[in-house]
């Protein structure tokens, strides 16, 4: 079941940062500013209360940094998924967030582009966990967005991508799974999966979850 909205908190000393931060969120109806902290403190008595499925946080907070206030919502079982936006920008600290849980990591100064993939993202991954009552492979590589961070692929733009595209185009209207493109084109799943994410992430296609299969639930693909 897909839920009305997700409420988030915006953990920052920074009021511009915050101010910029609230008015991006404003822009998409999924999002909700649950509160607003400058102190990583105030925001832990507030999230014990379970008032946010999400915090925006900046890691170089004074005395309370949010590095600690990460371990102490892991600590205290406090379920929020958290996305670091911070001027941190070392690979330390990025390691050290990822351990922690962050959901993404989006670096200032940002931009709305950015900062918009960080929400589509994590509504996304939140939409299909919510749905799944057991996984298999493929429900798991579109939840973590395996093909993302992987790079790209050699002939992107052409070649196999442009294959993966005709295929779609001879359907039109028409849903496609990951098994059905790599029986037409004679290809491996694991590469066809690669362009599919890739092709969606370009908004050349977009892919939707089918929970309606007696099973496990199906991603499937088509053109916008």
């Amino acid at each position: 079941m897909e839920r009305e909205q997700f409420r988030v908190v915006i953990v920052d000393n920074d009021p511009m940062v915050s101010y910029i931060s609230r008015e991006y969120l404003a822009r998409d109806r999924r999002f909700a500013v649950a509160g607003e902290f400058a102190d990583g403190r105030e925001a832990l008595r507030f999230l014990r209360g379970g008032g946010a499925d999400l915090v925006l946080l900046e890691l170089r907070m004074p005395g309370y940094s949010g590095e600690e206030l990460m371990k102490d919502l892991l600590e205290n079982d406090i379920h929020a998924d958290v996305i670091p936006v911070t001027a941190e920008r070392s690979g330390e600290s990025l390691g050290r967030a990822l351990r922690l849980g962050a959901a993404d990591y989006l670096i200032k100064p940002f931009t709305y582009e950015r900062f918009r993939q960080c929400l589509e993202r994590y509504a996304q991954r939140a939409r299909i966990a919510a749905g799944l009552k057991t996984a298999d492979q493929e429900a798991v590589d579109h939840l973590l967005h395996m093909a993302q961070a992987a790079a790209p692929p050699a002939d992107a733009g052409s070649g196999r991508e442009q294959r993966i595209m005709d295929c779609f185009r001879e359907t039109p209207g028409r849903s496609l799974t990951v098994r059905e493109v790599a029986q037409a084109l004679k290809l491996s799943d694991v590469t066809v999966r690669r362009y599919l994410k890739r092709l969606v992430d370009a908004g050349r296609i977009v892919s939707d979850i089918d929970y309606n299969t007696g099973g496990h639930p199906r991603i499937l693909y088509k053109l916008p």
